[in-house]
């Protein structure tokens, strides 16, 4: 009885090692897989999104955008950016801006567009009037992003 509980230990500690690096293993192998190919920039017409993946489901997201207008013959533009690290979570990824009270961007990725929806308003997140982060955004480059000083 001893050598048969004895036996059983031995073959589960030799054994659980193994079994718990592949059990474990490939999830966060997967998500790094996954991590790595959001990162790029993403353009629309009024704005940019730059994306690095930073290990297991983080992220760090740099907003650039503007609202062009016309006063007389003269083209202006309001502006607005936003910097912050996200948490991604299945395809979807939401940050909270720093230094602002009610502003939150939602990002969804999809294949090679990412889809940003704002909560809160232009100036709850400190962006130029009009300016806002909603829309669809197309994947333009794969490589690593240079991000701007803010």
């Amino acid at each position: 009885m001893r050598k048969a509980l004895l036996f059983s230990i031995v073959c589960l500690m030799w054994f659980y090692p193994a079994d718990a690096k592949n059990r474990f293993q490939p999830k966060s192998r997967y998500a790094q897989i996954k991590v790595r190919r959001l990162t790029g920039t993403y353009r629309s017409r009024t704005g940019e999104f730059k994306v690095q993946g930073l290990g297991v489901n983080r992220l760090h997201v740099q907003f650039n955008g503007t609202y062009e207008y016309r006063l007389g013959r003269e083209l202006m533009a309001n502006t607005g950016t936003a910097d912050a690290m996200a948490r991604l979570n299945g395809n979807v990824a939401n940050f909270v801006l720093p230094d602002t009270q009610g502003c939150s961007i939602s990002l969804a990725f999809a294949g090679n567009k990412l889809v940003a929806k704002q909560t809160g308003s232009d100036s709850d997140c400190g962006f130029g009037h009009n300016v806002t982060a909603d829309g669809t955004y197309i994947k333009r480059s794969s490589r690593p992003p240079k991000f701007d000083e803010q």
